[in-house]
């Protein structure tokens, strides 16, 4: 049975929908009526056609701005444990450390100004944090796990010594490197490697814009997804990282548009256009239907009958 395309198109726009997560904006559920209940519909794709979204999250957000820290005063037994937790916002290498030594000064013991205790320098060279400490002022300090262990190059807990040492990696302050666009009911048979299998991730984008600017995707592979379900009345629309966390949007609204093509059945009764329609013959006006061959006149059907003889008559003439 054939098919034909019927395309749609579903406009988006965050402050129009429910908000599922406050102020971060990035989970919205947005309401329809009787959008794939079509009884001659074959099956449909759905496609990511563009989206407008603003660059309003940050750096250090809050899945990545806590450290565990562990250190030890001069002539104390025993060592402390404590929580760095990092502020909000976007950072550059330099104002990283400066605001890091404040926290750190702000969630420990020490007396001393932190600047003379904990010493922390960038090595252009090569990215990575070194730090070190005066062991006059601080008798040990080890970064032990937190969200921001990453971010600051540390893979494995990092004891700090009188000598300056660097972490392996080279500190990570890029942030959000691409969004993905997922939603719950709108399940498709894209795959993921982070379900291992399928997921219901519209399509991934990049961000290629500063902070506090707007990200203008166009989908230029026109690429649309096959459906796996046959309603779309209500749907939610969530924007994460590429750990799968809602980004925090600080309240900007987003706009998105959707690609919907509806393939249906191509009606069976008739093949006939409009203009078939108004240009056949009409049986009525336009006289009796010939036929292959005259037709016989009803007295010709009927059989002849024969004559009465005159016997007189005949007898006469003899």
């Amino acid at each position: 049975m054939t098919t034909f395309l019927d395309k749609r198109i579903i406009n988006l726009y965050s402050a129009n929908g429910t908000l599922f997560n406050g102020n971060l904006n990035s989970r919205v559920q947005f309401q329809f009526t009787d959008m794939l209940h079509d009884k001659d519909l074959a099956f449909a794709e759905i496609g990511v056609i563009n989206a407008e979204i603003p660059v309003s999250f940050y750096v250090i957000n809050e899945y990545n701005n806590t450290l565990t820290v562990e250190y030890q005063l001069p002539l104390e037994p025993l060592t402390t444990t404590t929580t760095l937790t990092m502020t909000k916002g976007n950072y550059t290498a330099t104002n990283f450390i400066t605001t890091f030594l404040t926290l750190l000064e702000q969630v420990t013991s020490i007396t001393t100004p932190i600047e003379t205790a904990v010493f922390i320098t960038l090595d252009r060279n090569t990215g990575r944090l070194l730090i070190s400490i005066d062991a006059t002022f601080l008798a040990s300090l080890a970064f032990r796990g937190g969200s921001m262990f990453s971010i600051m190059g540390f893979v494995a807990d990092f004891v700090v010594s009188g000598t300056a040492t660097s972490p392996p990696n080279p500190i990570n302050l890029l942030g959000i490197n691409k969004i993905s666009i997922k939603s719950d009911r709108i399940a498709t048979y894209n795959y993921d490697s982070a379900v291992q299998g399928f997921s219901n991730t519209l399509t991934t984008i990049e961000v290629d814009s500063p902070p506090y600017g707007i990200i203008l995707y166009k989908n230029t592979s026109l690429v649309y997804n096959i459906l796996r379900v046959r309603d779309l009345d209500i749907f939610t629309i969530e924007l994460t990282d590429e750990k799968g966390n809602p980004i925090d949007f600080n309240g900007q609204e987003w706009s998105i548009t959707l690609g919907l093509n509806l393939h249906r059945f191509t009606p069976t009764n008739t093949n006939k256009t409009f203009r078939d329609i108004l240009t056949q013959p009409n049986k009525e006006t336009n006289g009796p239907k010939e036929t292959n061959g005259p037709k016989e006149s009803k007295e010709s059907e009927k059989p002849k009958k024969e004559k009465k003889k005159d016997n007189d008559l005949e007898l006469l003439m003899r």
